[in-house]
């Protein structure tokens, strides 16, 4: 059900090899990863990963030794950029929550 919600392959993946969990502490993990993942996309609209490729192939061909084709080094800059670009919106939203949770409330500060 899930997978069939993503458009990239490796999310893909990832999201059919799921599976259920009973350990408390690790549902409660997973819940406090998606809560932090819905508020992220919530709040910014444009926090995909747009522009990576799958580039698993081109990797393990080059750990092998192999030679990339110049299209497939495109690609792979393309993924490092994309990922660069997400990671540093996923840290700027991340550290805005931190603060948020850290600010002491205004309807407190405000009956003062």
């Amino acid at each position: 059900m899930i997978a069939a919600k993503t458009a990239f392959t490796p999310s893909r993946e990832l999201a059919e090899a799921t599976v259920p969990v009973s350990d408390a502490r690790h549902v409660a993990l997973l819940q406090e990863q998606t809560d932090e993942a819905v508020r992220l996309l919530d709040e910014q609209a444009q926090a995909g990963i747009g522009g990576a490729r799958d580039v698993r192939g081109p990797i393990e061909r080059a750990r092998r030794g192999g030679r990339l084709a110049p299209s497939e080094l495109l690609e792979l800059a393309e993924t490092l950029y994309a990922t660069g670009v997400f990671a540093a919106r996923a840290k700027r939203a991340l550290r805005d929550i931190e603060l948020e949770a850290s600010a002491p409330c205004s309807s407190a500060s405000s009956r003062s």
